[in-house]
């Protein structure tokens, strides 16, 4: 009984203090856009509806990047556009670095 309430407390612990994927990477493209935007993501190629707002040619290169690993955040306009809420772009990250940065096809 007591072995297994230690391992419990030990991967109770660990659980705990590991940090999280998904907000460290998204930090990463808020330092990386340096501004006050709006962010949906982490996506990978299990979802590629994300990249539909791209032109075929940047659809291909990010769907590449999302193959060899990478994760997107689909970026939106800032409150101060006139167009808040737009998608604007999609930003590709991997191993805490931006791999890709594409903007959408305005329609």
């Amino acid at each position: 009984m007591n072995r297994s309430l230690i391992v419990f407390v030990l991967l109770f612990a660990g659980c705990a203090s590991a940090p999280d994927v998904s907000e460290g990477t998204r930090e990463v493209v808020l330092k990386y856009l340096n501004a006050d935007v709006g962010t949906t993501g982490p996506f990978s190629k299990r979802n590629p509806k994300d990249l539909e707002v791209l032109s075929d040619s940047d659809r291909a290169k990010a769907s590449a990047l999302l193959d060899r690993g990478a994760v997107g955040f689909v970026i939106y306009a800032g409150s101060r556009s006139a167009n808040a809420g737009a998608e604007t772009r999609i930003v590709l990250v991997q191993n805490a670095k931006v791999v890709g940065d594409f903007h959408a096809v305005t329609k």
